[in-house]
């Protein structure tokens, strides 16, 4: 696991710009943008294009930064970024994500369909996406 200090390691990767060496890829200005996750890259560049609506950009912009794939999660696990108690029927680390939009929050893409509305008696608001996917599913943030 990195701790303060630590040098962030190398290692080289397929993303959504193509085959990288991080620590080129990184140069010297030692901060850039760079997402990681454990679905393909061909998935990645349809998530692209599902954001880039979201955000009501053209599809043709181009995204501002690449996505690693990882879909074994050897690189995740490296820098320790799953838990090891969260396992798909296959027995590999889930991803964990969350995301705030304003008021709304978004509903994790691991809770199944049929499990909706059970955990939201109130609905949920599925928004449109080019992909044609239905995982952009939103609910009213509660109030805390």
């Amino acid at each position: 696991m990195l701790l303060l200090g630590d040098s962030f390691p190398n290692f080289s990767a397929n993303t959504t710009e193509g085959e990288i060496d991080f620590h080129d890829w990184l140069g010297d200005s030692n901060t850039k943008v760079i997402g990681l996750s454990c679905d393909t890259v061909l998935s990645h560049l349809e998530w692209c294009k599902d954001i880039k609506n979201y955000a009501g950009q053209n599809e043709d912009e181009v995204f501002p930064y690449p996505i690693i794939e990882d879909k074994d999660r050897a690189l995740a696990t490296k820098l320790g970024m799953v838990d090891k108690d969260e396992l798909d029927l296959a027995g590999m680390p889930l991803t964990a994500r969350a995301v705030f939009m304003g008021d709304d929050c978004m509903v994790l893409p691991t809770v199944p369909e049929d499990q909706i509305s059970k955990v939201f008696p109130e609905g949920v608001k599925v928004v449109p996406m080019p992909s044609g996917k239905n995982y952009l599913r939103k609910v009213s943030c509660p109030k805390v």
